[in-house]
């Protein structure tokens, strides 16, 4: 514990002096709980994390719980996409020369050996994506420009959630500023992650009553399909909206015992507002 809240606060200038690989190459040798421990130091920081930030926090295949918080362009799809979990394939060649054209040939396909790993994200259950947005501007050509990179950024986190399914407690606290945007993404996370029990979209400018009715809707429709092997508990049961601007309380009361009239185990739907606090992560 001591040792991380002493890196916490050194770990950007680190990174500068050392550079992103060794600095993740270093943090790849801790345990899963230190890894998320520092995670949260980091994001509790002035400005949060960057994209070099993300990639030394993240692109570790042990890692199980991540805490990311940024402020506005400072985390780009770049970064998000550097953890995104895949397959790394080394090929190993022994080679031999052709005398007649000195060519490098290989005596047969024994020669070439392949080792295959996995690389990202690959074991995450819970993930914290906080104030991922970029900046805004009342300038026609610089607000075409954030409208695309918000656009490469939804892209981004829909790959990152798609390829970790195991994702249980999900937050998007204060990320995004467009209703488009927000509906693309809050629509695809019931496929994408089936094993979510938590989501909190605290905070959120784009979240409003029809959104969260659109949402529900395809969450108890998704959950109501009999699929051999899933248990019950696995489904959203929490939604956290507290400081969404445009959430109805009464509303959310509604919607709250219209969608929880069924047998199986309800959903809470929480709108008051809370502190933000990054130290309660994880």
């Amino acid at each position: 514990s001591m040792s991380v809240e002493a890196l916490g606060p050194a770990l950007s200038a680190y990174t500068d002096s050392y550079g992103v690989d060794t600095m993740r190459a270093v943090l790849d040798t801790l345990p899963p709980d230190v890894l998320a421990m520092l995670s949260i130091s980091v994001s509790s920081r002035g400005g949060g994390v960057d994209d070099s930030l993300v990639t030394v926090l993240g692109l570790h295949n042990h890692v199980e719980k991540l805490v990311l918080h940024s402020m506005p362009g400072r985390v780009t799809a770049k970064g998000i996409l550097s953890i995104v979990p895949r397959i790394v394939t080394e090929r190993q060649e022994e080679n031999t020369t052709n005398r007649d054209n000195e060519e490098l040939v290989l005596d047969s396909w024994e020669d070439s050996v392949s080792s295959v790993s996995f690389d990202g994200c690959t074991r995450l259950t819970r993930l914290e994506l906080c104030n991922l947005q970029v900046p805004s501007s009342d300038d026609d050509k610089e607000y075409e420009r954030a409208i695309t990179e918000e656009t490469e950024l939804l892209n981004a986190v829909t790959k990152l959630l798609r390829l970790c399914p195991r994702i249980t407690h999900l937050s998007l606290s204060g990320s995004f500023r467009s209703h488009h945007c927000g509906f693309i993404l809050l629509n695809k996370i019931p496929w994408l992650l089936p094993k979510l029990s938590v989501l909190d979209l605290s905070h959120c400018t784009w979240m409003d009553d029809t959104l969260m009715h659109s949402f529900l809707s395809d969450l108890v429709a998704l959950t109501s399909v009999e699929t051999p092997g899933k248990d019950d508990s696995e489904t959203v049961r929490m939604i956290n909206v507290a400081g969404c601007q445009n959430i109805s309380d009464d509303k959310m009361r509604s919607m709250q015992e219209k969608f929880n009239s069924g047998t199986k185990p309800g959903i809470v739907i929480a709108t008051n507002v809370q502190k933000k606090n990054t130290s309660r992560s994880c």
